[in-house]
């Protein structure tokens, strides 16, 4: 029997979509991509701001400059996300706050409002303002 699991979950709040990490899954271009498609099949609303948390686990080799750019024009290219939602990106590590960082600015043109935190409390107040 073979066991698949689950490298994130999706919760919908009132104000928020929520998508979290597995503590220590390793996190690929391809998987936030997966993640980004099985969020908006979920729900209606495209446009409704999103809380991404990625404590705990660890980027994949692949998740590099290009892999990046390449989602970004590839999220770009659909009507749905243009322009993006508000996004708050939750991260642990200098790592990880560097991988969002150049995602923030790759986006930049097609999502202004992106914002980096390394404190939950912060982030899930500044989304709710959102």
């Amino acid at each position: 029997m073979e066991i698949v699991q689950k490298r994130y979950t999706i919760e919908k709040h009132e104000n928020y979509v929520q998508v979290t990490f597995t503590r220590g899954a390793l996190v690929s271009s391809e998987i936030i991509m997966e993640a980004l498609s099985e969020q908006k099949s979920l729900f209606d609303d495209t446009h409704q701001a999103e809380l991404w948390d990625f404590r705990g686990c660890l980027p994949h080799p692949d998740l590099t400059f290009n892999s990046m750019a390449l989602m970004v024009r590839t999220i770009q290219k659909d009507p749905d996300c243009n322009p993006g939602p508000p996004l708050a990106i939750l991260v642990a590590s200098e790592l990880q706050y560097g991988l969002s960082r150049m995602y923030q600015i790759l986006a930049c043109e097609n999502q202004p409002e992106i914002c980096i935190f390394s404190d939950a409390d912060e982030a899930q107040q500044w989304i709710t303002e959102h």
